[in-house]
C-alpha cells in the first residue's frame, strides 16, 4: 500500500473511554499492491469518522462512517463491536456507492483470474458476525448478511455478459449466489454457486447439475484461451464460429492465486454449427481428403472430466466436414497431449487408404493414429500407418501361404 495522508484528528479522553473523530483525513494517490496484478489506485480518499473506544469493556462503536473517492463512496457506516467471555461479536451497516472497474481490481485476489466487471450500483448492507477474540481472520468465517449483486456488463476470457443482476445471501461463513440466468454472446448463461469462507482455500462450487452455457457463441478469444483445452484442433483458429453447449455436473473455481489448487470440472460440452480453417493439426488430419480452405464442423457432446490440471474424455467426434474423426485421451498438465485419433481412413486390401464419410457404413476398422507434444505443437504420427500397412501385407502374405499349403 502507497500514498500520502494528511490528517487532524481529534482524541478525547474520560475514564476508559476513548472518543476519536477526525473531518479532515485527506489520502492522495492511494495506491493498493497485490503480486501479478494492476495496484488499485484513486487520486484522493476523504475519509471522516467519530468512534468510540471502551478499554473496559473491550467495545469499539463507530458512530460515523463517510469515505468519498472516485469510484467507491461510503455515505453512513456504522459498525460496532463488543468482546465479551473470549467472544467478538460485530454488527454493521453501510450504504454505499461504487464503480465495479474499481472493486474487481481491489476485490482481485477473491476473483477469478480474468474476470473483468464494469457498472455502477449503490447498495445498502447490514452484517453480523461473533468470532474468537482477536482472531479477526474468523470474520468472514461467521459472517452473516444479505445483499445484491448486479453489474452493467462483464468480460471473462471471450464471453461477454449482459446486465444481471442476482441475490447474495451469506449465513454463518457459507455465501450462496441466488440462481440466475444472462445474455453472453447472443445466448445464455445460468448460474448458481456458493462459498464456505470457513475452508482455506476458497473456492466457487456449484451446488448440483445445471446448463450453465446455452447457445453461446464462440470467437478466436474464446478458442484461444478456453476451446484449446478441450480439443488441439482449436490452436490455430484465427476465425472461429460456431455455437456452444455446456452442461455442468460439478464445477470448483479456486478463488485467489493458490497455485497448488486446480479447478475441477465434470460436465458435457457440445459445439454446433461451427466455422473452422483447415490448417494446424485440423489440417494434417484433414490432408488425404478433398476440403477447402474452410470447413463446417460439430463437436457431439461430449462428457470430459478436469481435475489436477487434466482435461480428460474417452470419444470426443468432431464431424469435420463429411468425415467422422474421434479423440480420446487427456490434455494437461502443462499442456501436453496423451491422445489417439481414430481417423476418418480405412485401408482397404489393396493397401490404400480410403476415406469413411458421416453415417456411411463398413466393416473396416479405421485407423488410429497416436497424437502426443503439446497443445501448442501438436505431433500426429503418421508413422503408424506405416506399421498397419506393414502388419496388413503380412498377415495377407501369411494367409496366401496357408492357402497354398492346403493345397
Amino acid at each position: 500500500m502507497a500514498g500520502t495522508a494528511n490528517s487532524d484528528v481529534t482524541i478525547i479522553s474520560e475514564k476508559d473511554t476513548f472518543r476519536i473523530t477526525t473531518d479532515s483525513t485527506k489520502i492522495r494517490n492511494l495506491k493498493v499492491y497485490y503480486p501479478q496484478q494492476n495496484p488499485f489506485e484513486q487520486q484522493e480518499v476523504l475519509l471522516t469518522f467519530d468512534a468510540e473506544l471502551d478499554t473496559q469493556r473491550k467495545s469499539i462503536n463507530v458512530k460515523r462512517l463517510q469515505l468519498e473517492s472516485p469510484q467507491i463512496k461510503i455515505s453512513k457506516g456504522e459498525i460496532q463491536q463488543i468482546d465479551k467471555d473470549g467472544r467478538a461479536k460485530m454488527d454493521g451497516s453501510f450504504e454505499w456507492e461504487y464503480d465495479w472497474s474499481a472493486v474487481s481490481t481491489l476485490a482481485g485476489p477473491f476473483l477469478p483470474q480474468g474476470l473483468k466487471l464494469q457498472g455502477k450500483r449503490k447498495d445498502t448492507i447490514n452484517f453480523t458476525s461473533e468470532y474468537p477474540t482477536g482472531q479477526t481472520g474468523e470474520i468472514l468465517a461467521n459472517l452473516n448478511t444479505k445483499t445484491k449483486l448486479g453489474f452493467d456488463k462483464a468480460e471473462y476470457m471471450g464471453l461477454n455478459f449482459g446486465p444481471t443482476e442476482t441475490d447474495i445471501q451469506v449465513q454463518n461463513g457459507i455465501l450462496n449466489i441466488a440462481p440466475f440466468s444472462t445474455t453472453v454472446n447472443n445466448g445464455r448463461f445460468n448460474f448458481a454457486a456458493g462459498i464456505d469462507f470457513r475452508q482455506k482455500p476458497l473456492v466457487l462450487q456449484t451446488s448440483g447439475p445445471i446448463q450453465i452455457i446455452d447457445k453461446v457463441e464462440i470467437n478466436e478469444q474464446v478458442s484461444r484461451n478456453l476451446l484449446v483445452y478441450l480439443n488441439p484442433i482449436f490452436n490455430d483458429q484465427a476465425d472461429i464460429t460456431g455455437i456452444a453447449n455446456f452442461h455442468s455436473e460439478k464445477l470448483v473455481i479456486p478463488l485467489g492465486r493458490d497455485t497448488n489448487m486446480q479447478p475441477e470440472i465434470t460436465g458435457t460440452a457440445g459445439i454446433e454449427n461451427m466455422k473452422l480453417q483447415t490448417k494446424g493439426l485440423l489440417g494434417n488430419i484433414l490432408s488425404r481428403t478433398q476440403t477447402g480452405n474452410y470447413i463446417e464442423a460439430a463437436v457431439l457432446p461430449t462428457k470430459f472430466v478436469l481435475r489436477d490440471g487434466k482435461l480428460s474424455y474417452d470419444n470426443m467426434q468432431i464431424n469435420l466436414d463429411r468425415y467422422p474423426t474421434n479423440f480420446g485421451g487427456s490434455i494437461g498438465p502443462k499442456r501436453k497431449l496423451n491422445m489417439k485419433v481414430v481417423t476418418p481412413y480405412v485401408l482397404t486390401t489393396d493397401f490404400k487408404l480410403k476415406t469413411v464419410k458421416i453415417d456411411e457404413q463398413t466393416t473396416a476398422n479405421r485407423v488410429i493414429l497416436p497424437l502426443v507434444g503439446t497443445i501448442d505443437r501438436p505431433e500426429l504420427n503418421w508413422g503408424r500407418l506405416t506399421e498397419e500397412l506393414l502388419k496388413q501385407q503380412l498377415m495377407q502374405r501369411l494367409n496366401e501361404g496357408i492357402i497354398e499349403l492346403l493345397r
